[in-house]
């Protein structure tokens, strides 16, 4: 914990003690995610589904360290969970979802090659903490029941929830310059460190498709 808390200050650090000068970039992404969760060894219903369909929003700071590559940070937002039951608990209650809403602070180095269009890639590591979650039961018995939509008290023992998660990011992108602006797509993988569910093995994955635009000093 306190390991990560010193991360999470230093990337502030970071992201907010760089001079703007010509090695300087400013941006924002954001775009569908697609998560879910690695269960371990725990097997799955045949033919489950356990992702769910979310979304993700981040600003982008970085500093050119030299002709291809750059070091910064991608604060911002992202809902992560999962649409099958295995990683939370050992008994099956229904079709569950579990949909956690996080704020992370990757820090990120990026290679780019490349003038007027550019291909680049990207890994870091970074920290998360989750500010709400929902949990949706679907009955499988009486199916013209709609859904059951609880809001996640994280004080409540029953979950067993970690709210801290860290993990590594990677991904790839094309852009296109014109001037000092910059327009890109990337395809981005988050692999978590640490179980969600403190008492199963329940480490949370996603994958961002996202749209974005950068601006150079």
């Amino acid at each position: 914990m306190n390991l990560l808390k010193l991360f999470t200050v230093a990337g502030l650090f970071l992201f907010v003690g760089f001079p703007l000068n010509a090695q300087f970039s400013l941006g924002i992404k954001g775009g569908y995610t697609k998560a879910w969760q690695d269960y371990g060894d725990t097997e799955v219903p045949e033919n489950a589904i356990i992702h769910v369909n979310r979304m993700n929003v981040s600003a982008m700071a970085y500093y050119r360290l030299g002709k291809h590559l750059e070091l910064g940070v991608e604060p911002g937002f992202v809902e992560r969970g999962a649409a099958c039951i295995p990683g939370f608990g050992l008994f099956f209650v229904g079709d569950t979802k579990y949909l956690l809403n996080y704020v992370e602070l990757p820090l990120m180095l990026q290679a780019s090659w490349g003038n007027k269009f550019v291909f680049f890639s990207k890994i870091g590591y970074g920290g998360s903490y989750v500010l709400s979650g929902t949990r949706v039961v679907t009955d499988l018995i009486f199916t013209d029941n709609p859904p059951k939509r609880d809001a996640i008290d994280f004080d409540d023992p029953s979950y067993n929830l970690n709210r801290w998660d860290h993990g590594i990011y990677g991904g790839i992108g094309v852009a296109y310059n014109f001037d000092i602006h910059r327009l890109f797509f990337s395809l981005e993988y988050y692999h978590g460190l640490k179980d969600v569910e403190k008492l199963n093995a329940s480490q949370a994955r996603s994958i961002n498709f996202n749209l974005g635009y950068a601006i150079r000093f």
